[in-house]
This record gives structure tokens, C-alpha cells and sequence, in this order.
């Protein structure tokens, strides 16, 4: 964490993709080590979705979706280039497809979800495998796309009570090695202990308070979903 002493300047996070990776490289290569950029980590998803509906120019969103299947030997990008990616572009007419919704299950996959028969005892939920992927993707690209070509600072914002995909997208970031987190619109505590578990793809439990007396926790365990992708 020394490197943190020498930034003089870190640039904030203005939003949903308008701290995007362009500006925050920018930001990054004009003094590196001194300026750092910052990308909104915020609704990720459904920025990266409706780029590739668009066409993706420039090729960017496809260039990170293969670094990210390269470097863990997967699929996943590819996969989700062959559900969104319009080639040239979707007609103006039509609509966008949208991402999966962020619903949360019981741990079977049921929709019916258990109630505790104590208020204080979580309830274990969890989003569905393709939302998962989606988000740990493109937390890793708009990094990745971010911190390519220098060696300049990025860090990446987050709203914190925009709760359930938070730690999906924060891990994709820490796969692309960003350099911090920073964290607003709530309280942040506990994230850097997820952080440090999240480095050693660890178990973490998310509680998430959704009423005053109904608390979910939202477990993630990055080596048993993921054991047959990853290359460390």
C-alpha cells in the first residue's frame, strides 16, 4: 500500500460509464504514480450488453472478453459475445436485449425462498451462475481495458447500496489486478476483510439487510464455481 503515498491526485467516480476506462487512463498515464483513474464500477452489466448490441466499436469489449478467456482458460466471454453481439450494430428500430434480471434464489435454484424462523438468522440466497458471470466479466474488463498499455494507478468506485452484484464485479476487477476500491452511497465496512479473501478466492458471506427484520446472506465461493477455469 505504499504506492497510495505518492498519489497526489485521484480522479472520482461521476457515475454509471461516465468514469469509464478511457477517462480513468487518461487520468492514470498523465502522471503515473501521481494521478489515478478511477472507473465506476456501478451497472457494468448492462453498459457492456448494450456496447456489443451496438456493435461494439472499436472492438474493445470483444478485445477484453478474450483477454479474460485467455488468461483463465475459459469461455465465458466468448459465451456472452454469442448471446449480445450484433455485428455492425442492431437496427435503430430495435430494442436492446437487456441483461439477465438480479434475482436471488435459494441455494437449489427454487424461487421459493426459506424464511428463518429467527429474524436475526440470515437467509441464504444466491444470484443465478449467468448473472455471475456476467458481472465477474465485465468488472474485469472495464479494468482490464483501463490499466492496458501503462503502469498507472486505476482504482474502481462503488456504490455500496447497490448491494447484490457488488462483490461479483469487485472480484472481476481484482482479476484484472486494479489497484483499489473505493467505496460510496453507504457504509463500507467489511469490504476490505472480502477484499482480503477475495485475493485468495476464499469463501465470502455477504449479509444484506433487505426489512427490519429480514437480513439475506449471499454466500460466494470463487474456487467451487469456478475450479475448472481458473489458472493461478
Amino acid at each position: 500500500m505504499d504506492f497510495l503515498k505518492n498519489i497526489k491526485l485521484i480522479q472520482g467516480g461521476m457515475g454509471v460509464y461516465v468514469s469509464n476506462w478511457r477517462l480513468a487512463k487518461a487520468v492514470a498515464m498523465e502522471k503515473p504514480g501521481i494521478t489515478a483513474g478511477t472507473v465506476s464500477g456501478t451497472g457494468l452489466d448492462w453498459v457492456f450488453v448494450r456496447l456489443l448490441q451496438l456493435g461494439d466499436p472499436g472492438g474493445h469489449v470483444r478485445r477484453a472478453f478474450k483477454a479474460f478467456d485467455d488468461k483463465f482458460l475459459t469461455g465465458i466471454g466468448k459465451k456472452i459475445l454469442d448471446r449480445y453481439f450484433i455485428d455492425g450494430g442492431k437496427a435503430p428500430a430495435s430494442h436492446f436485449k437487456n441483461p439477465p434480471q438480479q434475482l436471488v434464489r435459494a441455494l437449489d435454484g427454487s424461487d421459493v425462498i426459506p424464511m428463518s424462523s429467527r429474524p436475526e438468522e440470515p437467509v441464504p440466497l444466491v444470484l443465478d451462475k449467468d448473472n455471475i458471470e456476467l458481472l465477474i466479466a465485465t468488472g474485469f474488463a472495464e479494468v482490464w481495458l483501463a490499466k492496458e498499455g501503462h503502469r498507472g494507478n486505476i482504482f474502481i468506485n462503488f456504490l455500496k447500496k447497490v448491494e447484490l452484484p457488488l462483490v461479483y464485479t469487485m472480484y472481476g476487477a481484482m482479476l484484472a489486478n486494479v489497484d483499489g476500491v473505493i467505496i460510496g452511497a453507504g457504509n463500507p465496512d467489511g469490504l476490505a476483510a472480502i477484499c482480503s479473501q477475495l485475493v485468495n478466492h476464499e469463501l465470502v458471506r455477504i449479509d444484506i439487510q433487505v426489512h427490519t427484520n429480514l437480513f439475506i446472506d449471499q454466500p460466494f465461493w470463487p474456487l467451487l464455481l469456478y475450479k475448472d477455469w481458473y489458472k493461478f
